[in-house]
This record gives C-alpha cells, sequence and structure tokens, in this order.
C-alpha cells in the first residue's frame, strides 16, 4: 500500500506506522438513535444502553474509557451492520463518525434514525501514506490547491451539506 483514502483519523498511534497528509478533513464523532428516540440527547444517556460501533475505531475506545457503564457497547465489523441494528432494535444508538452517521441520517436512514448531541473528541482525517513516503509533500501541495480554487468545497457540500465557517 502507497496510499489510503478513507475516514482515516490522524493518531499518534497511527503517525508511528504510516506518514499522514495534512488534515483534509475535521471531524469528531456523534450519536445516532431511531426517530422516536427521546431519551438520548449527549453521551451521559448512552450509560447502561446498548450502544453499536465500529471494530477497532476511535468511536469504541472513546466510549470504552467514557461510559462507566460500558457492557451494552457492541462493536460491529461494518457501519452497514451496526445502522441495520439499530434500525432493527437490537441496539439503542450508534457511536461513530459524524460524516458518516450524518450521510446515513441523511440518505438510507431518512426519516427512521436523527443524530443528536454534540461532536464529541475532535479528530481530523488525512490520507495516510507509506512511512517515509516520498509522495508526502505532493499530496499536501494537491490538497492545499483544491481548497484553494474551490473543489474542495464543492466535492464537501455535495456529500455532507454547507461546510462549516472555519474550515
Amino acid at each position: 500500500m502507497d496510499i489510503a483514502i478513507a475516514g482515516i483519523t490522524i493518531t499518534e498511534e497511527r503517525e508511528e506506522i504510516v506518514d499522514f497528509s495534512d488534515p483534509y478533513y475535521d471531524s469528531g464523532l456523534r450519536i445516532l438513535v431511531r426517530q422516536d428516540n427521546g431519551k438520548v440527547e449527549e453521551i451521559s444517556d448512552l450509560e447502561g444502553v446498548k450502544i453499536g460501533t465500529k471494530i477497532g475505531s476511535t468511536s469504541y475506545d472513546y466510549l470504552m474509557k467514557t461510559l462507566d457503564e460500558n457492557d451494552g457497547v457492541t462493536p460491529y465489523p461494518g457501519s452497514s451492520d451496526m445502522y441495520m441494528a439499530l434500525m432493527s432494535g437490537a441496539v439503542d444508538a450508534v457511536f461513530y463518525d459524524a460524516p458518516n452517521v450524518g450521510y446515513f441520517a441523511s440518505t438510507r436512514g431518512e426519516g427512521k434514525v436523527k443524530t443528536v448531541g454534540k461532536l464529541y473528541e475532535g479528530q481530523q482525517y488525512g490520507i495516510a501514506l507509506k512511512n517515509g513516503s516520498e509522495w508526502v509533500d505532493d499530496v499536501n501541495e494537491a490538497l492545499a490547491s483544491i481548497k484553494e480554487d474551490g473543489t474542495y468545497k464543492k466535492i464537501y457540500e455535495k456529500w455532507f451539506g454547507p461546510m462549516p465557517e472555519d474550515m
């Protein structure tokens, strides 16, 4: 693998094994519940609740260290698995990357699920490159170029809605 582009959060642990580009997306973690759920509004409301999240994700780690009653946390292999578990009632909430849950809520889950509360644990996504990659500077220049000419904003708004002013 030379380059990986996905929702890869830049972390110190990951920086020990790969090089990252400059951040290209500011993100965080968000709660997703069924439309009729009026009980969950913030992270503390997830104590003792059945929660779906993704195996090996920063959201799983966050839940394990934040919730005292975390025995209801169920890690799923893929995001579609945890969304189907939410829709079927197998879990009461999903806690995962904000753009991913936001996209699901506005597409396949529209009218059935909703995001609630604030963003938790602000994160930045980066493009992962092989450790010691010669391409880091080129990738950073390309990112800067699409931000400068407006291409980044067009792509962002197509998939995630209005871009926050501070991006």
